[in-house]
């Protein structure tokens, strides 16, 4: 949710969460933010949270995705918390100047799919040879890291040494 807030001003955020309760919890945190209008957090799925079908929303939902929202104070762009059904198949056009020239839509995944799914949800990122932005945050107490001792740690260090770079 951080990310979200610090990024909404700036750019569109589509929030890829692993499930739907994932996807309640996320957009809940969202709404709440300090930092984050809580009626421009939307949520995007196949169901709302008490099962009725959102598809007549669907079109709407995506669209508004990428659209920027108040005025020359107030300048910002809409959080959208979605689940695997988010990330896929749907054509999520940054149009706005503003967003591509501060790099575009910044989709955050919340777990590593296999191949075929991230290469889908990467995707989302950059379109019609626009920007995009992609960051993964993942549940230190979740898969693969509860399964895989050290990972973490690993993965830090990576980190580590891209950020040096960065700064050479």
């Amino acid at each position: 949710v951080q990310l979200c807030r610090q990024y909404v001003r700036r750019v569109p955020v589509l929030v890829i969460t692993s499930s739907p309760d994932e996807l309640a919890k996320v957009f809940d945190a969202a709404r709440h933010c300090d930092g984050i209008v809580a009626d421009e957090v939307q949520r995007f799925s196949l169901f709302d949270e008490r099962g009725a079908s959102l598809k007549g929303q669907w079109e709407t939902l995506i669209a508004d995705a990428t659209k920027r929202l108040g005025g020359t104070d107030s300048n910002r762009c809409r959080v959208t918390v979605t689940d695997r059904f988010g990330g896929r198949g749907h054509d999520y056009q940054v149009m706005d100047k503003d967003a591509v020239r501060n790099g575009g839509m910044l989709v955050i995944a919340t777990s590593v799919p296999d191949e075929r799914e991230w290469i889908q949800w990467r995707g989302r990122t950059a379109r019609q040879d626009r920007p995009g932005q992609f960051h993964v945050v993942l549940d230190r107490l979740a898969e693969p890291f509860r399964s895989h001792a050290g990972l973490a740690a690993q993965l830090e260090g990576v980190r580590r040494r891209e950020k040096a770079w960065e700064g050479v």
